[in-house]
């Protein structure tokens, strides 16, 4: 039989495209945002720097970034940023370079998920687990958002994978594969952490005698060769600053004014109230039947490991969710950092509906049909929080209020590519801090923005213009500083709806009056930018002082 004719595959092969097509459709729908837009900057020239007093970076402490500092990041790990640096460079500056390797993460990891699976379940079980996944609203939502976790979680599949091949297997040449799949989810994201006490305990409870295997410690010192060049950056990083980078410093507690901004993200002592906001998370993200699937999956396999049943598959992922319980319960779960758990919950809750299957088969017609009804809803509720420009119904019932939403920077960015700046100029990369303090105006224009509008999104759509191509858009608070004469001077106005960065009531006040001199001055806006909701968040006015 050809493996066409498989009738499987097929279904595989459309769980795939569907995946993929849930993932990559109307990508840009809405803005890069957050940190994926600060991220995104950053990656694109290898370049660590942040617009801001209270996070600083090695170029700002020593005026030139270090040897070091070329290692990883001040705050974040540095592998999902050296694959952004690769799309980035190889398709342009564009929102769609940016997003395609967590799209390409996301769609790869409902395979992934399928081919562990199917190491321990049939084919139609594993292809159950990958089809929930496949169209989980808050994986999409992962693999659309720029999040490290988009990436990360592809190598957390990859290394739990490997290590249940070893357990069924015992072949030794597992152990370092699982080894470096997990050392590259560290090198993504370091709440990947959870990966190795996992392990640990698995092996206490199930199977100590791997503490006598060699090949398990040589696979650990492999592990920390892969995971070197974020070693060697934080003992630099103390040596020279006496804290480790920002996201190392702030699990272990340690404050430091290099990165004041993050001072309230160390651990808490609330373990009940952040054990409540991961199931509150999981609700506000998920459908709600869904979610009651999840809870119902999740008594399930609490059950399990207390009973301690011999189901290689269930017990290691129901440690795996019960350390990131534990991981979270000392921090609270924010919604970009607790999708690492989704695919850990598509195979139990995969498991709990097969075992529910085989119990009521009597009823086997009517729980499928539950089932359809439960996963269609889903269905729209990942179309409605990640595909609709417009949400419909209400939220956190119809849709998730995580959702990213575009409030115009796309439309803003092509505007003034196409009609102002024209071909780019060769890229640059800032050397020193001297580099990045001059204005030089080289063009004969100049786009002056209003900082009102969102500060990260403004980051990767305005910023990287400035800092690596040297190009004169900048905020309006620098119009004192260079000579406007000769030049064509282009004022980007964020209106009342576009308004997200908290400015002073002073800066609003005197752009107001700015604006509101042009117009009496009978300057019109040559063009306006508009929302999701057809709201005008962005208006663009034309000043020739010659005239």
């Amino acid at each position: 039989m050809k493996w066409w004719q498989n009738k499987y595959n097929i279904i595989l092969i459309a769980i795939l495209v569907i995946a993929i097509l849930l993932r990559l459709y109307n990508i840009p729908g809405s803005d890069i945002q957050n940190d994926a837009a600060l991220n995104t900057l950053r990656a694109f020239g290898w370049f660590d720097f942040l617009l801001n007093p209270d996070q600083t970076t090695p170029i700002v402490w020593f005026g030139s970034v270090p040897w070091w500092g070329h290692l990883s990041f001040h705050d974040i790990p540095p592998l999902v940023q050296a694959i952004q640096f690769i799309f980035l460079n190889l398709f342009g500056a564009a929102s769609l370079a940016a997003l395609l390797p967590f799209i390409l993460a996301g769609s790869l990891s409902v395979y992934l998920l399928y081919w562990l699976s199917k190491k321990f379940v049939t084919s139609h079980q594993a292809l159950l687990i990958a089809g929930l996944f496949s169209i989980t609203s808050y994986a999409i939502w992962a693999s659309r958002t720029a999040y490290l976790e988009g990436i990360s979680i592809l190598f957390i599949i990859l290394s739990c994978g490997l290590f249940l091949f070893f357990l069924k297997t015992n072949k030794n040449r597992y152990l370092y594969y699982w080894a470096l799949a997990l050392a590259l989810a560290l090198l993504s994201k370091y709440t990947a952490l959870f990966l190795l006490p996992a392990v640990i305990f698995y092996i206490l409870i199930y199977r100590p005698d791997i503490f006598k295997n060699k090949h398990f410690y040589l696979s650990i010192i492999m592990m920390l060769i892969v995971l070197s060049p974020v070693i060697i950056y934080n003992i630099m990083m103390y040596k020279t600053r006496g804290h480790f980078d920002a996201a190392l410093s702030s699990m272990l507690g340690i404050q430091t004014q290099d990165f004041a901004a993050l001072a309230n993200r160390s651990a808490n002592t609330n373990f009940l109230q952040n054990i409540g906001s991961i199931f509150i998370v999981l609700y506000k993200s998920t459908s709600i039947f869904l979610f009651i699937l999840y809870i119902l999956s999740f008594i399930y396999m609490l059950l399990n490991l207390i009973k301690r049943q011999k189901n290689i598959l269930l017990n290691f992922v129901g440690l795996n969710i019960v350390v990131i319980f534990i991981m979270f319960a000392a921090s609270g779960a924010p919604p970009r950092l607790l999708s690492i758990i989704i695919p850990f919950f598509s195979i139990i809750t995969g498991l709990f509906i097969i075992n529910v299957l085989a119990s009521f088969k009597k009823a086997s017609k009517l729980l499928v049909s539950l089932l359809v009804i439960i996963f269609l809803g889903e269905l729209f509720y990942a179309l409605n929080t990640n595909i609709f420009k417009n949400p419909q119904g209400q939220r956190f019932m119809t849709y998730s209020g995580y959702r990213f939403y575009d409030r115009g920077f796309e439309e803003l960015d092509n505007y003034l590519q196409t009609e102002i700046i024209g071909d780019l100029p060769n890229r640059i990369n800032p050397k020193n801090l001297d580099n990045m303090t001059k204005i030089e105006i080289n063009t004969d224009w100049v786009i002056l923005f209003d900082e009102r509008a969102d500060w990260f999104s403004q980051m990767w759509y305005i910023d990287r213009y400035m800092i690596y191509y040297d190009l004169p858009l900048m905020s309006i608070k620098y119009v004192d500083q260079i000579d406007t004469s000769n030049k064509d001077i282009y004022f980007v106005y964020t209106t009342e709806a576009g308004n997200r960065s908290g400015q002073s009531e002073d800066y609003n006040r005197q752009i107001e009056i700015f604006k509101n001199d042009l117009e009496a001055s009978n300057i019109k806006a040559i063009k306006e930018i508009r929302d999701y909701k057809d709201d005008v968040v962005f208006k663009i006015y034309y000043i020739n002082y010659n005239q």
